[in-house]
């Protein structure tokens, strides 16, 4: 059964620069590639929301379970996309922050994540993959309200760093949590 008391959160509002075209549609086995993203958490979650810029073309291939946020500030960074989240979420008992331009994590990976968040009611869960922390990461709904706040182009690095002590760390097999697609080449491999 999918839990209910908590949801994903996918960044897709990204601008693809060094990619050199939108690499959220770009086919990957036969579908875009945004869809093997999303498989995962969809299979894992009754709640998933993916943070879009306005009138985003990439909404028209999207599941109808996916919930769709607006950032309209997202062209200024991750932080805006990830306030603008924040700010849209119900009040959650935990949540997942995932990319996009990670096609290849494994549903088992999230099931772990989900399960190690949900046993913790303060905490933020970082996978790691040979000691090389990944995404997506797992936060208890009391870190919403620092996810507000955030601005720039480094996500919730702010948050993370200013509750190290809070962040644990968990071990995974799963090396697709290091895996974005940043370039034409990477989506081929």
């Amino acid at each position: 059964m999918r839990p209910d008391d908590g949801a994903a959160v996918i960044l897709a509002a990204g601008s693809s620069q060094r990619f050199g075209a939108d690499k959220r549609l770009v086919a990957l086995e036969g579908q875009p590639m945004i869809l093997h993203a999303l498989a995962p958490y969809i299979d894992q979650l009754q709640s998933v929301y993916v943070v879009l810029k306005p009138d985003d073309p990439v909404e028209t291939v999207l599941p109808p379970s996916v919930q769709i946020i607006e950032a309209p500030d997202a062209y200024l960074g991750m932080g805006h996309s990830l306030a603008a989240a924040a700010h849209h979420l119900p009040d959650l008992k935990w949540f997942l922050v995932g990319l996009a331009d990670m096609p290849w994590i494994k549903t088992d990976t999230i099931h772990r994540i989900i399960a190690r968040v949900r046993e913790l009611e303060d905490a933020i869960i970082r996978p790691s993959f040979n000691g090389e922390p990944g995404h997506p990461v797992g936060f208890s709904g009391n870190f919403l309200e620092e996810l507000k706040t955030l601005s720039g182009d480094v996500g919730a690095k702010r948050v993370l760093s200013q509750n190290g002590n809070k962040l644990v760390d968990l071990p995974v097999t799963d090396e697709a949590i290091l895996r974005d697609v940043d370039t034409p080449e990477q989506i081929r491999r």
